[in-house]
């Protein structure tokens, strides 16, 4: 077996950004949590589905940068041995096992994430959880296959040894992934954009938002081209471990960067509340979960509180000196004691920093002659 050494120059460059992109992950998961922990707000499903992503991510980079220090992934063909080549394709069914279960799982994190933002838009929510259902299958379909997509099981790295196996067509089976992938992305990624421009808020607000949630885009434009790769059969079946390391590279990319995208919106809170790593005077804007929350609450409050104007109408047949004073008031909570997430206000949910009561005083008098 040929030694691994340092002039490889591609594998290595393999290595170095697989490992820092699962330290960035890692370093951006501990400031998400900190974002939960500094605005009091409850854990959540999406929080767990992270942690359980970067875990299998986790696996995913040790298993692609063992294949590459040991098994000749990156390097040419020419060089690399048979024993090699055994290790590296029984190594790939662990990779396809976390690769498939961490892009799945950060998915439904990231939509989990939506639905607790935009809760009070039905039309959204029942997208939102049509998208989780099929991301949900779409991650268990492709765990299964990739599992029992040989028979026997020992076909998936060691054809020779078996002759009588049967397997699916591997190169089919990637383009499928890589297509629904793409798709799952691109749904995902502008799935929150009308809701946003549907806001009360200022387009500079809505056009940062918008950025917030669509930088993303980088993981539509990964996965695109995993998917121009996969679609080149011969080249990978000839040039199987140059495709590793490419394939290496792109899988490792897709799943730490997702991580770190589905954490940006609540980091940006640490770095604009007082409470957080930056602090400043303006209470009043903290973040762009506040933001939303805001155009919420105005959305909310012009169903239950339609009479917006009412004002002193005085008419032929009533009194000069008939008056009416309605007034409707809210009230603000204390940063530091409010929860967001899902709890429910009475008469629906207006948000996490507002709570709303009325109070209608009436006032009338009358000329006694």
């Amino acid at each position: 077996m040929a030694p691994y050494s340092t002039d490889m120059e591609f594998p290595t460059a393999v290595l170095v950004v697989n490992s820092c992109g699962l330290a960035l992950s890692f370093f951006a998961l501990v400031l998400r949590f900190w974002a939960r922990y500094v605005r009091r707000s409850k854990v959540r499903l999406s929080d767990y589905m992270i942690i359980a992503s970067w875990l299998f991510a986790f696996g995913l980079v040790v298993s692609e940068n063992y294949c590459i220090t040991v098994g000749g992934i990156g390097q040419k063909m020419s060089t690399v041995t048979a024993e090699q080549l055994l290790f590296s394709t029984k190594q790939f069914t662990v990779v396809d096992v976390c690769g498939s279960l961490a892009v799945a799982l950060v998915k439904i994190s990231i939509l989990d994430f939506l639905l607790s933002v935009f809760s009070t838009h039905d039309r959204f929510r029942i997208a939102a959880y049509v998208l989780m259902g099929i991301t949900a299958g779409y991650g268990l379909s492709f765990l299964i296959v990739s599992l029992a997509g040989c028979r026997p099981f020992q076909a998936n790295w060691d054809k020779v040894s078996y002759p009588d196996y049967q397997c699916i067509n591997t190169s089919h089976f990637y383009v499928a992934q890589a297509a629904i992938g793409v798709t799952l992305d691109c749904l995902i990624l502008f799935l929150p954009v009308p809701v946003v421009w549907t806001l009360s808020l200022k387009t500079s607000k809505k056009i940062g938002l918008t950025f917030l949630f669509t930088i993303g885009i980088l993981i539509c434009v990964i996965s695109m081209t995993r998917l121009v790769y996969n679609t080149r059969e011969e080249w990978m079946l000839a040039h199987f471990t140059e495709y590793g390391g490419i394939a290496c590279l792109l899988g490792a990319l897709e799943a730490n960067l997702s991580i770190i995208c589905a954490c940006l919106p609540l980091i940006n809170s640490l770095f604009t509340s007082p409470e957080g790593v930056k602090s400043t005077a303006d209470r009043r804007e903290t973040s762009a979960e506040d933001d939303l929350e805001s155009a919420r609450l105005h959305r909310q409050v012009d169903k239950l509180y339609p009479l917006n104007s009412m004002t002193t109408r005085t008419s032929q047949s009533e009194d000069p000196a008939w008056m009416r004073q309605t007034s409707i008031s809210f009230a603000q909570v204390d940063s530091n004691n409010f929860k967001t997430g899902d709890e429910v206000v009475e008469m629906g949910r207006l948000g996490e920093k507002v709570e709303p009561y009325s109070t209608i005083n009436v006032t009338r008098s009358w000329k006694v002659n």
